[in-house]
Order: C-alpha cells, then structure tokens, then sequence
C-alpha cells in the first residue's frame, strides 16, 4: 500500500503541526460585510459554476460551465482549487455530495445521453453505479462507508429508491405501496430515509425509514383519513435515525398547505408535525442534535398562509424559532450544521436584491455579501463554519462561492496515544502492542483506543469530532455490519484482556460501518461526549458476527493511524 500524507482526504488549510497536534486555520481572502472571507471558486472556462455541498476538510462540490458551455462535476480543494470529475462519456455531469474522505456522488451523462448515479473516488476517479434495468439514475448522498442512496429506473421505467454498496453493486430498496419511490438521505448506520408512492392516488407519497435490519418501514402509520392525501418531498435523515420532511397535502385538523414533520425512533410522530411552511418547495435540514433549519409562513385571520417566508430553527426543546431578516419581511432557510449555524437567503432593507445570510444564537442573522454583483445564496454549511453557495460577479455571472468565517474555525488533529484490542475465546491474552485492532464478530473482539485531546483555544467551544479508522488491507478486513463507538467507564492498558477490560457506556457516542479493505471509514461523535483538556478512551464494538480490522497507532505509515480530529467554534 502506498504511504500518502497525514492529512491526505481532508487537506486544510494554514496547516501548523505542533507535537504531533495540526492546528488549522482559515486562509486569506476578501472581506465580506458580515466579517466573512468571501472566494470566488471560478469556473473550468465556462461563465457560471455552483457549489452545493462542503466537507469539514473545507473541500467543496458541484458543477462549472466549460468554455464550450457544458457543465461538469467539480470538487473544489479547500484551497479554492477546482478540479474537473469529468462525465461517463457524455457532455454533462454535477455533484449532488459529498463525504469527510472526500468521495463524492453525482449524476453523469453517458455517450447515448442517458444519465447515471456515480461515485468518485481520489485516486481511482468516476465510477458508473448503474441503473436497476431501466436507463437513468441519479445519486443522492453517501455516508462515511461509501454507501450510496439515491433513485433508479427499472426495466419498465419505473423509478426505484436504491442502495448501493462497494462488493455488492445496486439494490432496489422497493416501495411498500405503488410502484415508485426514492431515497434522499444514509446515516452512517447504514439507516436511509426518502418516500415510497402511496397506494390511493398515484400523486401522493409517504415517508420511509429503511435499515437492513427492518427493511423499509412506513413512518405515516399512525395517520388517518385525510392524512393519506399527502405528498412528502424534502425528506433528510440524521445520525440518530431522526426523519423529518415536508408534507403537502391535507392535515388531519382540516386545512391544505405544506407542513413540517419530524418522526423520532422511539418516539414516532413529534408534536412539531403539521406546523406550517412555505408553499416554495424549499428544502428542510436535519442535524444530528435533532435541530431543524427551513422555511415558514404565517396565517392570517381567516387560517389561510400567507407571506412574508421566514427562515426557522425548530427543536424538541426550543420550538419553532423564527430567525427574522436583514431589514425585509421574509427569509429562506436552506441548510443547518451540528453547531446549529443556519444558512439561506434573504433581502436587504429596502433593496430587492438578495443576498446570502449565516444565522447563529449568539450573533443572530449576518449578511454574507456578494462577488460583486447584486444576488448571492447560501446553500450549504459545514461543522467547521465554513460557508459555500453561488454570488453574482460585478460581470453579472453566478459562480461558486466559498465564505470563511471571520474568527477562523480551528481544526486540531490528534493520533492516538494508546491502543489494543481483547478477545473472548482468548480472554485471558493480552495483546497489547499490535500493528491491527479488531472489533465484532464471532469472537467478540472489542478495541480500545485513548487520545489525549489538547485544551480548547480560547474563547472556543468544540462543535464536532471525527474519529478515523483505517481498515487493514487483510482480505476479511472488511464487515457488513454496524461497529459502534462507545465511552469507556473503567481503566485498561496494554496488559488488559477479556477478562479485565472495562464497562463501556451505555449510549453510543458514533458509528461506522467498514465495509471494505484498506480503506478509509470515518465516525461522526457526539461532541458533548468528549472533554477537551483530557485524555478520551473509546471503543470500538460490532453489534453482529462479522469482524472489521483497524490498522493501530503502531502502523509505520502515519496515514494509516487512528485519528480524532476536533472542530472549534
């Protein structure tokens, strides 16, 4: 296997290493009037270009004109680098996602102009996904083990939600009722969400949750009568298994417009289902605290919606929080991230013009500026701040936009200090010091690693985590199942064994599922499960009976290594 760098997949910018800790800061750019750095991302010749999607790694996706005029996939580097993905033979292609090692999922046109789901890969490039018989299918999103979900057509021209999987290629995830559904959001659990067609009228459709444990289950059981008249479109999906999406249709109190529904595992159905929105078809966000980012309207004496559009911040906790404008009556929500920073689109004060705002509760709503020209939209915003969309130039042209926060999010990186694994049919080996660690399968096998996470800066809170694991390049390295990440409650070393490892906390605190050899699988954490200033021991534990392989700390090649890198706001 080829050594790469440390920080291949997620190259940063302003990268400082200090005793084995990168501290990493925002670059250098122009100053937008919310105090945000504003970049032009360019084009690949061509007059226009729009971002969609940014990783925490700060690297960007979406599409750019050519100079022949055609618009092609692109990912920018988080140094404003554009880098054309090409097509699958075709004229035309765009990224829809993408994920923290820098894979990213699209739509390519073919050389007979059908179009297909793709996955791109650094270093192996565009790969076709295929179809389920039919002639198009287009990718939706993919989560950390390279899952892909989006809709296929079938033979008969029927449009299928599918799972795609590295080893095991395309899966028609069915519909329970009708012929037609979609899938629109995977968590890292492997769990996706999207909308099957309801079985009484060929317009309406219901929300899914499918797991491979559950198969696809209809989250509107509980509704009734009128309830049946929906349409569900917008739907996302969150680390907990959380649903929420937009219903239009008829609520089950009277009344026809479009409502906002959250379905909780445990919980089903929320109160927040049949609070009002737009009738604009904007999307709705879910991050994985369960806060929600979208758009509402008001009702008038008479129960009827009507204008001004506000964006809105919900939670279970918080309600409906409306987020207000920049001087004008109405607002768009478009996009939320873990630290709960929400993004979109709003007029000035008295102009017509509109332009891209950042939202948090301390600062309230920001005007994020232009290239130059009149408009601009915020589409997309990471964990670590970082803010993409399209702004007009002074020329009058849309391109891709990049804006960095002014305070400069800081990234630290940090290798593990400590880890070994243990194993139940050999419970009373120590294995201390190896090159491999190993979690799940028939054997029982549970890995324990401990990194020693450095103080917080100044002023600065921790607003996401990533852990890195890389599976070994062993044949069977690979699993199938889900391997969770929990806290650790007892002591252990390199001298523990089965029957001396300690208790594991009773919540996970992320998941991955490793699905292939010598590769990469990152898991998102619950950042209120870690405390900075401390050292942090982890697990690693499979919940079935295939076993996933790590390489440990003790690999020679640092990009091999465990790594926990850590966002601060």
């Amino acid at each position: 296997m080829r050594c790469m760098s440390p920080l291949s997949g997620v190259a940063f910018l302003g990268v400082v290493v200090v005793t084995g800790v990168s501290l990493v800061v925002g670059g250098p750019s122009a100053a937008a009037p919310a105090g945000y750095r504003v970049r032009d991302l360019g084009t690949l010749g061509g007059a226009s270009s729009a971002a969609v999607a940014v990783n925490t790694g700060g690297y960007a996706v979406g599409w750019a004109e050519t100079a022949a005029g055609e618009r092609h996939a692109v990912r920018w580097s988080p140094a404003g680098v554009i880098r054309d993905l090409g097509t699958l033979g075709g004229r035309t292609s765009a990224a829809t996602a993408l994920d923290d090692s820098g894979r990213v999922v699209g739509q390519a046109e073919l050389a007979d102009g059908s179009r297909h789901a793709f996955l791109w890969t650094p270093g192996v490039g565009m790969r076709d996904l295929g179809t389920l018989g039919g002639r198009d299918s287009s990718a939706a999103d993919l989560n950390a083990s390279g899952y892909v979900v989006g809709k296929a057509q079938r033979a008969d021209g029927i449009d299928r939600a599918f799972l795609w999987r590295p080893g095991t290629g395309i899966r028609d995830l069915g519909a329970l009722t009708g012929d037609e559904s979609r899938a629109s959001a995977i968590n890292d659990s492997g769990q996706v969400a999207g909308w099957f067609q309801s079985e009484e009228s060929y317009c309406c459709a219901r929300a899914f949750r499918w797991s491979p444990e559950e198969g696809m289950r209809d989250l509107f059981t509980s509704f009734t009568g009128a309830a049946y008249a929906y349409t569900v479109y917008s739907v996302d999906l969150n680390e907990a298994g959380q649903v929420a999406g937009k219903l239009g249709g008829y609520a089950p109190e009277g009344g026809e417009d479009d409502y906002l529904f959250v379905w909780d595992p445990d919980k089903g159905l929320l109160p927040v289902t049949f609070t009002a929105l737009d009738l604009n078809g904007h999307p709705v966000d879910l991050n994985d605290a369960g806060q929600l980012a979208g758009t509402m309207h008001y009702w008038d004496e008479h129960g009827h919606g009507y204008w001004p559009e506000r964006a809105f911040r919900w939670s279970a906790a918080e309600g409906i929080r409306d987020l207000g404008s920049l001087g004008s009556r109405m607002s768009v929500g478009l996009a939320i991230n873990n630290a709960g920073e929400v993004v979109g689109v709003t007029p000035r004060r008295d102009q017509p013009d509109r332009h891209a705002f950042v939202w948090d509760p301390e600062r309230g709503m920001r005007d994020l500026g232009t290239l130059g020209g009149a408009v601009s939209e915020a589409v997309a915003v990471s964990d670590a701040g970082r803010v993409v969309g399209t702004a007009a130039t002074a020329a009058g042209d849309s391109h891709a936009v990049v804006w960095d926060p002014p305070e400069g999010r800081v990234t630290v990186r940090t290798v593990a200090v400590a880890d070994t694994y243990v194993n139940r049919l050999a419970a009373g080996t120590s294995f201390g010091r190896s090159s491999s660690l190993a979690s799940g399968g028939t054997v029982g096998y549970v890995s324990y690693l401990r990194f020693a996470v450095p103080p917080a800066p100044a002023g600065r809170t921790l607003v996401a985590a990533t852990l890195r694991l890389r599976t070994n390049s062993s044949t069977f390295a690979g699993s199938a199942d889900v391997h969770e990440i929990r806290g650790v409650t007892g002591t252990w070393s390199g001298s523990t064994t089965w029957r001396t490892r300690p208790g594991l906390g009773t919540s996970r605190v992320g998941v991955l599922v490793p699905a292939t050899s010598a590769s990469p699988f990152l898991a998102r954490l619950d950042p209120a499960a870690l405390t900075p200033g401390t050292a942090v021991n982890l697990a690693v534990t499979g919940t079935g009976t295939d076993s996933a392989w790590f390489w440990s700390r003790d690999h020679a090649c640092a990009a091999n290594r465990p790594t926990l890198d850590l966002v601060y706001r």
